[in-house]
């Protein structure tokens, strides 16, 4: 899939991809987010810390993340990522998101999310998001 962003230097372009993410995330809007996807794109969450308690699930497709996030939606009358520091690694092309997630499920809720976000070569698409939880 084609992704029309706008010319943007490509540390910025990688930067702006993310930020387009997130949007459409805090807008409830799953169009955006997945327009931002590769096709091959993988979805994780891991433990912080490895504990035999913790459970991994394997990782999700560009498809059962829509459904992923529909599903959050749904739980969700409210929910909002804002990012609050980002680190970009120029060789590898990931960005260290910090963030902030608000939601309300008739509580209202906020967790910190830190995610790891490859990026395609040309900053354009996500290939892959681990986001490490404490759960």
């Amino acid at each position: 899939m084609e992704n029309n962003q706008p010319s943007v230097p490509l540390p910025n372009r990688r930067v702006h991809t993310v930020l387009g993410f997130l949007r459409g995330v805090s807008a409830h809007d799953t169009a955006e987010p997945l327009a931002l996807l590769a096709d091959d794109f993988a979805y994780s969450v891991v433990p912080s810390q490895p504990t035999p308690w913790r459970l991994t699930s394997p990782p999700l497709d560009k498809a059962r993340f829509s459904q992923h996030l529909a599903g959050l939606f749904t739980v969700f009358a409210s929910l909002r990522m804002s990012p609050t520091d980002m680190l970009e690694d120029d060789t590898s092309g990931c960005l260290v998101v910090c963030a902030t997630t608000w939601g309300c499920s008739g509580l209202v809720s906020a967790a910190d999310a830190t995610l790891l976000v490859r990026l395609s070569s040309d900053g354009k698409l996500i290939e892959e998001i681990e986001e490490i939880a404490d759960f």
